[in-house]
């Protein structure tokens, strides 16, 4: 009551009225922290809860925060923490010591997008007389990070062991990229799946949650010496005077392959006489010379280089067919030329009969209408 304040004199008559008008709200500029005696630092203000960004903080603040909520003083007081809600009302704080307000140190008002999720100020306070101590505080994040090889499978396992509460959340990064598709604890790299030769690989485990995050980096060199085997030699299908076809296995599954390349090289020379590009395991070869010897090898090209080439198909083509030239004669039609010869000495007749035509005209002789020989002469004895 405002009589028992001192130095009042009851003088007033019952039409003098004392009006006073509140306006303030007791909340604000009062703090907290998420897990009481330590945690991020959030502040009412406006109307609202919500965290102060850390731009200018200064360790002299976490002293002030501990001593308005009635610790002895700040263990710690630390910024750059993440957090993904940025619901931030001030920045730029600044406590000269003793106040009972945070509003008392000079701030600034919050401007929207001006601070990011890692710009929270994270405070731990020695718990004062009769303030409870939590047995289960959040807890900022921590990293060890091994790295395990194993000979049997050419790997090279990352395990990522990382504590606080609530349980971080954990990413891998190779080189500055985000390896996709892990969000484990443990990273296997297998050599197939590096490029051959000398190579440095940096390997990154982030770990984050609602406190903070931490991150630990790891840097292997990788020698990768592929082996690559040749492929199985090509199988031949048909074969002709200028073309021959084959096909062949594919090869090694396990190995992404760019493409095929073929060498078409006569057995006579030295080099090939075609270089064939293709996808396919199976292919159709033309423009050959007849009748000659051909060697052909394959060579797989890898993501680890060049194979080793095939075993030749050694492959002979056909010798050309050549046909008898075809004289086309018009046909004619048939003469004859009879001649007679008689020799008297002997008394024998002698007859000739020359028949001309094409196709050859078969000759006969009749006599009184009878079939008499086959033959052009005829000769009678008389």
């Amino acid at each position: 009551s405002l009589c028992q304040c001192q130095n009042v004199t009851n003088s007033c008559s019952n039409l003098e009225i004392l009006v006073v008008q509140v306006t303030s709200n007791t909340l604000e500029g009062q703090v907290r922290l998420t897990n009481g005696t330590n945690g991020i630092l959030e502040v009412y203000y406006d109307g609202e809860w919500g965290y102060v960004c850390d731009d200018g903080w200064i360790d002299l603040n976490g002293e002030v925060v501990c001593h308005i909520l009635g610790y002895e003083y700040a263990i710690s007081s630390r910024t750059s923490y993440y957090s993904s809600d940025i619901n931030y009302r001030l920045n730029f704080i600044n406590c000269i010591g003793g106040e009972d307000n945070l509003l008392d140190c000079s701030y600034g008002v919050y401007t929207p997008n001006y601070c990011s999720s890692y710009e929270h100020v994270y405070i731990s306070c020695l718990p004062g007389p009769g303030q409870p101590i939590i047995t289960n505080p959040l807890q900022d994040v921590s990293i060890t990070l091994t790295s395990v090889i194993s000979f049997e499978s050419f790997s090279l396992t990352h395990h990522c062991i990382s504590t606080g509460l609530p349980t971080p959340t954990i990413t891998w990064t190779s080189n500055n990229n985000l390896v996709l598709n892990v969000i484990s604890d443990t990273l296997t790299v297998h050599s197939q799946d590096l490029q051959p030769g000398l190579s440095i690989n940096i390997f990154t485990c982030t770990a984050n949650n609602s406190v903070g995050l931490d991150s630990k980096s790891i840097r292997v060199v990788f020698d990768i010496e592929q082996q690559l085997k040749a492929p199985k030699p090509p199988i031949q299908e048909n074969i002709s005077t200028n073309n021959v076809e084959i096909h062949w296995v594919e090869y090694i599954s396990s190995i992404d392959i760019f493409n095929y390349e073929l060498c078409v090289q006569p057995t006579t020379e030295s080099e090939c006489i075609q270089n064939i590009s293709t996808i396919s395991t199976e292919y159709s070869i033309g423009n050959l010379e007849s009748n000659t010897t051909y060697s052909i090898t394959i060579v797989a090209i890898t993501v680890f280089g060049r194979s080793p080439a095939s075993k030749p198909l050694i492959v002979k083509t056909d010798n050309p067919v050549v046909f008898a030239p075809r004289i086309l004669v018009p046909a004619q039609d048939q003469q004859i030329t009879i001649s007679t010869l008689y020799q008297l000495e002997t008394f024998t007749l002698i007859q000739e009969c020359k028949a001309t035509g094409f196709p050859e005209p078969s000759i006969a002789w009749t006599s009184n209408g009878s079939f008499f020989q086959s033959e052009s002469i005829l000769t009678l004895q008389l």
